[in-house]
């Protein structure tokens, strides 16, 4: 009797609920196909980021000792001796493809939980879609700068050397961090959507006192 009831009234205000039903089947199983494809992008992003990133700093490395053994590279040292250059010399003297890939890790973490709040509070749709380059870069440095709070408990340099060794790899990663954590929530605002079941009761009530 209760089932028979409850199919009544959802046959009344909902009369395509079984496309509806379908319908949703349907996007739910294409949601997950795009969140497999998008991660396995974005881990394979990951590994040639690191592997690239590291590539690149030892290149910085191999041209900064070159340069300090330089009679301009001796004055340069000599005149601007600060902790932002010991911090150099301390990120340039260790494992360059550990440093890289925990930079990129660091990045990866920090964009996803970025992702996910600003999916949930519908950021990413109103600043980032469709704000070209330069929207990009913002958002990338955003992420850098959440990234680089933690140096100081990982690495041995400071906040704004940390900030110019992130900046890379969040250009790299953050588009894909942002476009795979739009499969894992919705927006906030799908909440408001709510009220349109006192339109869909009007409509039903419109649509059968017709009939």
């Amino acid at each position: 009797m209760g089932r028979d009831y409850l199919l009544q009234k959802v046959n009344y205000y909902f009369p395509d609920w079984r496309q509806r039903v379908q319908e949703f089947r349907s996007a739910v199983a294409q949601r997950g196909r795009d969140f497999r494809l998008s991660f396995s992008r974005l881990v394979i992003l990951f590994g040639v980021t690191g592997g690239v990133y590291a590539i690149v700093l030892i290149y910085t490395k191999s041209f900064w000792f070159t340069f300090q053994d330089t009679p301009v590279g001796e004055i340069f040292l000599r005149d601007h001796a600060s902790s932002v250059l010991l911090d150099i010399f301390a990120m340039l003297e260790g494992n360059l493809f550990a440093l890289s890939y925990g930079v990129c890790a660091d990045v990866l973490v920090t964009g996803i939980c970025v992702g996910l709040l600003s999916q949930l509070l519908a950021l990413r749709r109103y600043f980032y879609h469709g704000r070209g380059i330069v929207g990009h870069i913002v958002w990338s440095v955003v992420i850098a700068i959440l990234a680089s709070f933690d140096v100081g408990g990982y690495y041995s340099f400071s906040f704004s050397v940390g900030i110019a060794l992130f900046i890379i790899p969040s250009l790299c990663l953050h588009d894909r961090c942002l476009k795979l954590t739009s499969y894992l929530l919705p927006e906030f605002l799908v909440v408001f959507k709510l009220k349109q079941l006192a339109k869909i009761k009007k409509e039903a009530d419109i649509r059968n006192v017709a009939r």
